[in-house]
Protein backbone atom coordinates (compact mmCIF):
# COMPACT_ATOMS: atom_id res chain seq x y z
CA UNK A 1 0.00 0.00 0.00
CA UNK A 2 1.64 3.26 -1.16
CA UNK A 3 1.70 6.43 0.89
CA UNK A 4 -0.16 8.35 -1.81
CA UNK A 5 -2.90 5.75 -1.72
CA UNK A 6 -3.20 6.12 2.06
CA UNK A 7 -3.49 9.90 1.78
CA UNK A 8 -6.16 9.76 -0.92
CA UNK A 9 -8.12 7.05 0.87
CA UNK A 10 -8.08 9.01 4.13
CA UNK A 11 -9.31 12.29 2.62
CA UNK A 12 -11.99 10.70 0.44
CA UNK A 13 -13.42 9.07 3.55
CA UNK A 14 -13.01 12.05 5.89
CA UNK A 15 -14.71 14.48 3.49
CA UNK A 16 -17.64 12.07 3.05
CA UNK A 17 -18.26 13.21 -0.51
CA UNK A 18 -20.86 10.53 -1.22
CA UNK A 19 -23.00 11.81 1.65
CA UNK A 20 -24.59 14.24 -0.78
CA UNK A 21 -25.92 11.52 -3.04
CA UNK A 22 -26.93 9.06 -0.32
CA UNK A 23 -29.26 11.35 1.65
CA UNK A 24 -32.54 9.73 2.69
CA UNK A 25 -35.99 11.17 2.06
CA UNK A 26 -37.70 12.93 4.91
CA UNK A 27 -41.26 12.03 5.95
CA UNK A 28 -42.61 15.20 4.33
CA UNK A 29 -40.80 14.33 1.08
CA UNK A 30 -42.38 10.87 1.06
CA UNK A 31 -45.85 12.30 1.70
CA UNK A 32 -45.46 14.56 -1.34
CA UNK A 33 -43.86 11.90 -3.54
CA UNK A 34 -46.07 8.82 -3.14
CA UNK A 35 -49.63 8.64 -4.43
CA UNK A 36 -52.62 7.77 -2.25
CA UNK A 37 -52.87 4.09 -3.38
CA UNK A 38 -49.35 3.52 -2.06
CA UNK A 39 -50.24 4.83 1.39
CA UNK A 40 -53.40 2.71 1.45
CA UNK A 41 -51.37 -0.42 0.67
CA UNK A 42 -48.65 0.58 3.13
CA UNK A 43 -51.19 1.17 5.90
CA UNK A 44 -52.85 -2.17 5.19
CA UNK A 45 -49.47 -3.89 5.36
CA UNK A 46 -48.64 -2.31 8.73
CA UNK A 47 -52.04 -3.27 10.18
CA UNK A 48 -51.66 -6.84 8.89
CA UNK A 49 -48.17 -7.18 10.40
CA UNK A 50 -49.42 -5.91 13.76
CA UNK A 51 -52.32 -8.36 13.48
CA UNK A 52 -49.91 -11.26 12.89
CA UNK A 53 -47.84 -10.27 15.92
CA UNK A 54 -50.88 -9.99 18.19
CA UNK A 55 -52.30 -13.27 16.91
CA UNK A 56 -49.01 -15.08 17.61
CA UNK A 57 -49.02 -13.70 21.15
CA UNK A 58 -52.71 -14.27 21.97
CA UNK A 59 -53.87 -17.21 19.84
CA UNK A 60 -50.94 -18.73 17.90
CA UNK A 61 -53.07 -21.62 16.58
CA UNK A 62 -55.83 -19.38 15.22
CA UNK A 63 -56.51 -19.85 11.47
CA UNK A 64 -56.95 -16.07 11.26
CA UNK A 65 -53.18 -15.78 10.97
CA UNK A 66 -53.31 -17.40 7.52
CA UNK A 67 -55.77 -14.77 6.35
CA UNK A 68 -53.37 -12.05 7.53
CA UNK A 69 -50.45 -13.75 5.76
CA UNK A 70 -52.43 -13.78 2.50
CA UNK A 71 -53.23 -10.08 2.96
CA UNK A 72 -49.52 -9.33 3.47
CA UNK A 73 -48.62 -11.29 0.32
CA UNK A 74 -51.33 -9.63 -1.77
CA UNK A 75 -50.35 -6.14 -0.60
CA UNK A 76 -46.57 -6.60 -0.87
CA UNK A 77 -46.53 -7.62 -4.54
CA UNK A 78 -48.31 -4.49 -5.87
CA UNK A 79 -45.89 -2.29 -3.90
CA UNK A 80 -42.82 -3.90 -5.48
CA UNK A 81 -43.91 -4.61 -9.06
CA UNK A 82 -45.43 -1.41 -10.53
CA UNK A 83 -43.36 1.18 -12.39
CA UNK A 84 -42.73 4.58 -10.83
CA UNK A 85 -45.60 6.29 -12.64
CA UNK A 86 -48.11 4.20 -10.67
CA UNK A 87 -46.61 5.03 -7.27
CA UNK A 88 -45.02 8.48 -7.59
CA UNK A 89 -46.42 11.92 -8.30
CA UNK A 90 -44.64 12.65 -11.57
CA UNK A 91 -43.90 16.35 -11.01
CA UNK A 92 -42.47 15.74 -7.54
CA UNK A 93 -40.42 12.80 -8.83
CA UNK A 94 -38.95 14.88 -11.67
CA UNK A 95 -37.93 17.58 -9.21
CA UNK A 96 -36.32 14.96 -7.00
CA UNK A 97 -34.39 13.47 -9.92
CA UNK A 98 -33.16 16.92 -10.98
CA UNK A 99 -31.85 17.62 -7.47
CA UNK A 100 -30.22 14.17 -7.33
CA UNK A 101 -28.52 14.74 -10.68
CA UNK A 102 -27.21 18.13 -9.53
CA UNK A 103 -25.83 16.61 -6.32
CA UNK A 104 -24.27 13.78 -8.31
CA UNK A 105 -22.45 16.17 -10.64
CA UNK A 106 -21.19 18.10 -7.60
CA UNK A 107 -19.99 14.83 -6.07
CA UNK A 108 -18.09 13.89 -9.25
CA UNK A 109 -16.49 17.34 -9.53
CA UNK A 110 -15.37 17.35 -5.88
CA UNK A 111 -13.97 13.82 -6.17
CA UNK A 112 -12.01 14.78 -9.28
CA UNK A 113 -10.68 17.93 -7.61
CA UNK A 114 -9.60 15.92 -4.58
CA UNK A 115 -7.66 13.47 -6.72
CA UNK A 116 -5.96 16.31 -8.58
CA UNK A 117 -4.83 17.69 -5.23
CA UNK A 118 -2.67 14.57 -4.87
CA UNK A 119 -1.52 14.67 -8.51
CA UNK A 120 -3.83 11.85 -9.54
CA UNK A 121 -4.88 13.88 -12.56
CA UNK A 122 -4.90 11.49 -15.53
CA UNK A 123 -6.93 8.38 -16.38
CA UNK A 124 -3.73 6.34 -16.11
CA UNK A 125 -3.09 7.58 -12.56
CA UNK A 126 -6.71 6.93 -11.59
CA UNK A 127 -6.50 3.41 -13.03
CA UNK A 128 -3.32 2.80 -11.02
CA UNK A 129 -5.02 4.03 -7.85
CA UNK A 130 -8.08 1.86 -8.59
CA UNK A 131 -5.90 -1.20 -9.17
CA UNK A 132 -4.17 -0.70 -5.82
CA UNK A 133 -7.57 -0.34 -4.13
CA UNK A 134 -8.88 -3.52 -5.75
CA UNK A 135 -5.70 -5.39 -4.79
CA UNK A 136 -6.07 -4.43 -1.13
CA UNK A 137 -9.73 -5.50 -1.01
CA UNK A 138 -9.05 -8.70 -2.96
CA UNK A 139 -6.27 -9.71 -0.55
CA UNK A 140 -8.62 -9.26 2.40
CA UNK A 141 -11.44 -11.23 0.76
CA UNK A 142 -9.31 -14.08 -0.61
CA UNK A 143 -7.62 -14.67 2.74
CA UNK A 144 -10.91 -15.66 4.34
CA UNK A 145 -12.26 -17.26 1.19
CA UNK A 146 -9.44 -19.83 1.19
CA UNK A 147 -9.88 -20.55 4.90
CA UNK A 148 -13.66 -20.89 4.51
CA UNK A 149 -13.22 -23.31 1.60
CA UNK A 150 -10.87 -25.50 3.63
CA UNK A 151 -13.24 -25.52 6.58
CA UNK A 152 -16.15 -26.43 4.31
CA UNK A 153 -14.23 -29.24 2.61
CA UNK A 154 -12.85 -30.81 5.81
CA UNK A 155 -15.65 -30.28 8.32
CA UNK A 156 -18.81 -29.92 6.22
CA UNK A 157 -18.47 -31.23 2.66
CA UNK A 158 -16.64 -34.51 3.30
CA UNK A 159 -18.61 -35.45 6.47
CA UNK A 160 -21.90 -34.55 4.76
CA UNK A 161 -21.02 -36.78 1.81
CA UNK A 162 -20.14 -39.61 4.19
CA UNK A 163 -23.43 -39.08 6.07
CA UNK A 164 -25.48 -39.21 2.87
CA UNK A 165 -23.62 -42.34 1.75
CA UNK A 166 -24.27 -44.03 5.09
CA UNK A 167 -27.97 -43.22 4.87
CA UNK A 168 -28.26 -44.56 1.32
CA UNK A 169 -26.15 -47.69 1.59
CA UNK A 170 -26.44 -48.75 5.23
CA UNK A 171 -28.93 -48.73 8.07
CA UNK A 172 -26.29 -47.99 10.70
CA UNK A 173 -27.25 -45.00 12.88
CA UNK A 174 -23.77 -44.76 14.42
CA UNK A 175 -22.61 -42.69 11.43
CA UNK A 176 -25.20 -40.01 12.22
CA UNK A 177 -24.08 -39.82 15.85
CA UNK A 178 -20.43 -39.37 14.89
CA UNK A 179 -20.68 -37.27 11.73
CA UNK A 180 -23.42 -34.81 12.72
CA UNK A 181 -21.33 -33.19 15.51
CA UNK A 182 -18.45 -32.70 13.04
CA UNK A 183 -20.77 -30.91 10.62
CA UNK A 184 -22.15 -28.73 13.42
CA UNK A 185 -18.60 -27.84 14.46
CA UNK A 186 -17.76 -26.99 10.84
CA UNK A 187 -20.81 -24.73 10.51
CA UNK A 188 -19.94 -23.03 13.81
CA UNK A 189 -16.32 -22.39 12.79
CA UNK A 190 -17.42 -21.17 9.37
CA UNK A 191 -19.86 -18.73 10.96
CA UNK A 192 -17.16 -17.56 13.37
CA UNK A 193 -14.77 -16.89 10.47
CA UNK A 194 -17.46 -14.82 8.74
CA UNK A 195 -17.83 -12.80 11.92
CA UNK A 196 -14.05 -12.30 12.18
CA UNK A 197 -13.95 -11.18 8.55
CA UNK A 198 -16.77 -8.70 9.17
CA UNK A 199 -15.12 -7.28 12.32
CA UNK A 200 -11.71 -6.94 10.67
CA UNK A 201 -13.28 -5.28 7.62
CA UNK A 202 -14.27 -2.36 9.84
CA UNK A 203 -11.64 -2.58 12.57
CA UNK A 204 -8.73 -2.46 10.09
CA UNK A 205 -10.24 0.16 7.80
CA UNK A 206 -11.04 -1.95 4.75
CA UNK A 207 -14.39 -0.16 4.54
CA UNK A 208 -12.41 2.95 3.59
CA UNK A 209 -10.93 1.06 0.64
CA UNK A 210 -14.44 0.08 -0.45
CA UNK A 211 -15.53 3.70 -0.04
CA UNK A 212 -12.66 4.85 -2.27
CA UNK A 213 -13.37 2.15 -4.86
CA UNK A 214 -17.01 3.25 -5.11
CA UNK A 215 -15.87 6.84 -5.71
CA UNK A 216 -13.43 5.79 -8.43
CA UNK A 217 -16.07 3.65 -10.14
CA UNK A 218 -18.48 6.60 -10.20
CA UNK A 219 -15.75 8.87 -11.53
CA UNK A 220 -14.98 6.49 -14.39
CA UNK A 221 -18.45 7.18 -15.86
CA UNK A 222 -18.13 10.99 -15.86
CA UNK A 223 -17.55 13.03 -19.00
CA UNK A 224 -15.08 15.37 -17.27
CA UNK A 225 -12.88 12.41 -16.46
CA UNK A 226 -12.80 11.07 -20.00
CA UNK A 227 -12.14 14.51 -21.49
CA UNK A 228 -8.65 14.31 -20.00
CA UNK A 229 -7.91 11.35 -22.27
CA UNK A 230 -8.18 13.46 -25.41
Amino acid sequence: MTQKYIWVRREVYERNLSGKISANRSVSDMVKLFKRPYWIMFGTLVVALIGVLLTLLIAPRSPFIWFLMIVILVVTLPIELPREKYLYNDSVRQEELAVMQKKYQSYIAETWDLLKKYSVNTPEMVSRLKLECETVLKAHTERYHKISNRIFDMLIGVPLGALIASIIYTENNIALDTIAPIIIIGITISGFMKLVQFVRFYAEGYFKDKYLLDALNELSYSESFHKTES
